[in-house]
């Protein structure tokens, strides 16, 4: 049996390595507790220097790749975070993060969150690089690249081959400079710029491309434009879209400048339309477009019959989003049609406006037709494109022989009729004048209330007291005689080589005066101003020298100086015996 003092030897030796055990347990529980922590806090939580220009080689990384939750740091007026699956630092104290990275920047003014798959930040927290499918969102603004440059300090972001979206608007250029902040940003080579909102959109593109998303305002070299069924380019030009929708209200070209309307309905008046000037400017008025060229312009235009040219010093064309042209106005402007090839009119005026969808042309201030056929002058004149027909007023004509398909008598067949009136009226028949027309050539002149020129026929129609000053030939040797002619109506009669005088006709020569119903004055064929012979018909009186002649019917013989007269013919003194 054990003594008192064995036995508590024995229950000290026992109790030792129990309490030794205890500590241990609690030992390692603590420290498994502080790993815990220690490893959880510093996932969630990493303070890392900012990229260089790129990810490091293989041989220069110095930390091995380890687990990144989350970054958080503070960089110029805002807070910065940054994830990614993996990070490593290299011997210049290059963040690399790859794997979903994710980088978001937050400021009182605006916020930018960007994703790729790799990203490297340098050192002195200035710069950001991004490879791989970069997405940069900030506010509506979304950007997509292959490559991404951000400076962190300025806030300058610097992308490759970048397709920006805002709303309805596109963006993309193989190199652009962006400033998030002031939503500003410059395209140096190739880029385009679509609204992709209207139908059909509206694409833009150009060199050295300069936009503010602020304002709406896009600025290019090298400018072309298409929109659907209208196009153009220029050395410069400048584009206006409202900012809160980036609805296109305004376009602005200079330089050498060319505007392209080819409309795609076939109700439009022209199936082209192209347009040269130094200088366009194109606004947008509710649903219609206005194009202004306020200095001198050039246009050629076509539809299914005929092509017109034309230029002047300031236009101004209305059309419709689709391209179906509505009207156009022009000062100091020359429009020449040609039909089937050849050149068929020319209008000239101070002021011309066109009615595209009639196809009605009004020409103001000294308006000018000219043909090969006629010259025509008015203060006001009004051209119409589908039938070639016109109204003037105030017209003074100038008619050339080969206006008529058959030549006439009297006039010389060498030069032209001048003609004026209060109105002209024209089309493929011919030409009608009225109100206090006149119609002469050198001394001979007809004045009347209306007068009509038959292009097919050749003849011409006066009516409405007729008075007509006459400067004929007689008979070889007879010299120029003159006469004087009242009627109510007269005509040119090519057919007949003569002109008929109706309705109470009185004519005047020499020393006799002859009345009736009508007169028919004959003229020689290859001398269209000499008098053969003049009939008279319908109660004729004559009144030569001291005697006066009454009959039914008269000849009037000038080679013979003879009057036959015919139907109880009287012969009367001046005493009446």
């Amino acid at each position: 049996q054990d003594s008192p003092d064995v036995m508590s030897n024995k229950s000290e030796s026992y109790t030792w390595p129990l309490l030794l055990r205890k500590i241990s347990l609690l030992a390692l529980i603590i420290f498994l507790t502080v790993l815990t922590i220690v490893i959880f806090f510093g996932a969630k939580e990493k303070k890392i220097p900012v990229a260089g220009t790129g990810p490091a080689a293989a041989d220069n990384v110095r930390s091995l790749e380890e687990n990144l939750t989350a970054v958080e740091f503070r960089a110029e007026g805002g807070k910065i975070k940054i994830r990614a699956d993996l990070a490593s630092i290299d011997q210049d104290g290059n963040q690399l993060l790859s794997g979903n990275v994710e980088f978001i920047q937050d400021r009182p003014d605006f916020n930018l969150r960007l994703k790729a798959r790799e990203a490297t930040i340098g050192p002195g927290k200035e710069e950001l690089l991004a490879r791989g499918t970069v997405e940069v969102e900030s506010g509506e603004v979304k950007l997509s690249t292959p490559y991404l440059s951000y400076k962190l300090k300025s806030g300058l972001l610097q992308a490759e081959n970048l397709k920006l979206v805002s709303g309805p608007l596109e963006i993309s250029a193989p190199r652009v400079d962006y400033d998030p902040v002031a939503r500003k940003g410059s395209c140096q080579q190739g880029a385009v710029l679509s609204l992709v909102g209207l139908k059909p959109p509206l694409v833009v593109k150009g060199e050295r491309l300069g936009f503010d998303l602020d304002t709406g305002q896009v600025e290019a070299d090298g400018f072309i434009f298409e929109n659907g069924s209208w196009s153009g380019l220029a050395s410069i030009g400048t584009l206006l879209l409202a900012p809160a929708n980036f609805e296109p209200m305004k376009i602005e070209l200079a330089g050498k400048v060319f505007f392209n309307l080819r409309p795609k309905e076939e109700s439009s008046t022209f199936t082209y339309l192209n347009l040269r000037s130094d200088r366009i400017i194109l606004t947008k008025q509710q649903a219609d477009w206005t194009l202004l060229a306020p200095g001198g312009w050039e246009m050629r235009a076509e539809d299914s019959q005929q092509k017109l040219e034309g230029n002047g010093e300031k236009m101004e064309l209305t059309f419709k989003p689709e391209g179906q042209a509505t009207s156009f106005l022009a000062q100091a402007a020359t429009l020449t049609v040609f039909k089937d090839g050849k050149k068929e009119v020319e209008l000239r005026a101070d002021r011309l406006k066109e009615d595209l969808v009639s196809g009605l042309i009004s020409l103001d201030a000294s308006a000018r037709l000219i043909s090969k056929e006629f010259r025509l002058e008015a203060s006001w004149l009004q051209f119409d494109l589908a039938s070639s027909g016109f109204r003037a007023e105030q017209a003074r004509l100038e008619i050339s022989p080969s206006f008529f398909k058959v030549t006439g008598p009297f006039f010389k067949n060498d030069r032209p009729l001048l003609a004026t009136g209060q109105e002209a009226r024209g089309s493929s028949q011919g030409i009608e004048l009225s109100g206090q027309v006149a119609i002469w050539q050198e001394e001979n002149i007809f004045r009347c209330g209306q007068a009509f020129f038959d292009k097919e026929t050749g003849e011409i129609n006066l009516t409405g007291e007729i008075k007509a000053n006459l400067a004929y030939s007689g008979p070889a040797g007879s010299g120029v005689k003159e006469a004087e002619i009242k009627a109510g109506d007269l005509s040119l009669l090519p057919a007949d080589r003569a002109f008929r005088a109706g309705k109470a006709a009185a004519f005047s020569g020499g020393r006799g005066k002859i009345q009736a119903q009508q007169l028919t004055f004959y003229f020689e064929g290859e001398k269209p101003d000499e008098l053969t012979n003049l009939k008279m018909s319908g109660v004729v009186r004559l009144v030569w020298k001291d005697y006066e002649f009454q009959a039914a019917e008269g000849l009037y013989l000038p080679a013979e100086e003879v009057f036959v007269f015919n139907g109880q013919a009287i012969l009367k003194d001046t005493e009446g015996n």
